[in-house]
């Protein structure tokens, strides 16, 4: 008996990625290929009027050479969050198994993508990429390192979360589980983002990966910053409160 193939949508915002952007894809469909017997892809970009480059124009060429490729063009998107949650909807609505959050400006590697898949046929609900557990890496600056270590401890004194990092961006979902993670408005606009997806799937069956981040960029905005305090405090009463999401 033919075991029908599960389905796969990888999410990946683009910003001014035109340098780099074909050899990211090459690298997912490299990773990806051992998998082929299991597993069908489909890769959304999801590109919006931050991108001033040639971003779009490759992913259109892409799209029109391979089917897998998914532009996602969103225009009215405000910030990051509003791209990630583009590309959700658009993978959702593809009628997915499973949905792998990545970065596509370099800070996260195709290379590690086959964890998280081998993960999420062990049975996950959630699988999350880790830089402070056994044989991670993290290169990026120290102010980087503060806020995202600071931020994982807050996070685990606060909200109760066991996870060994709280503010990282690669990730995977089975599609029914994500769908119950933001079927309530998040409060982020940041890079808060991560560690309220990863709080409202604290309840959920998880494993974590150890990752390789790099990302050399060490301003982070004040408003930002504002916000990560905001929606620290919105998330410690939804603790309080015992709300859940699955």
């Amino acid at each position: 008996m033919i075991q029908e193939k599960k389905k796969l949508s990888i999410v990946s915002p683009l910003a001014n990625e035109s340098e780099t952007l074909e050899s990211f894809y090459k690298e997912i469909i490299k990773h990806i290929s051992p998998f082929e017997d299991r597993i069908q892809i489909k890769i959304f970009f999801v590109v919006d009027n931050a991108s001033k480059d040639n971003t779009r124009k490759i992913v259109e060429s892409l799209q029109k050479q391979d089917s897998r490729v998914q532009l996602v063009w969103a225009p009215q998107n405000r910030c990051v969050v509003d791209a990630y949650l583009a590309g959700f909807k658009a993978a959702i609505e593809d009628t997915t198994d499973y949905i792998l959050e990545m970065d596509g400006g370099g800070t996260h590697l195709p290379g590690e993508i086959p964890h998280f898949i081998n993960k999420l046929f062990e049975g996950y609900d959630c699988v999350f990429g880790s830089r402070f557990t056994k044989d991670a890496e993290m290169d990026a600056s120290l102010r980087r390192h503060f806020f995202s270590r600071g931020g994982t401890i807050v996070a685990r004194i606060l909200l109760g979360m066991k996870m060994s990092d709280a503010t990282s961006g690669f990730e995977a979902f089975k599609k029914d589980i994500l769908k119950a993670i933001i079927s309530k408005k998040l409060v982020s606009i940041g890079h808060f983002y991560q560690t309220e997806i990863r709080f409202r799937a604290k309840d959920f069956n998880y494993a974590e990966v150890p990752i390789h981040y790099s990302n050399p960029v060490n301003k982070i905005p004040s408003k930002y910053i504002r916000n990560a305090f905001y929606g620290l405090l919105v998330c410690f009463f939804e603790r309080v409160r015992g709300v859940k999401y699955g």
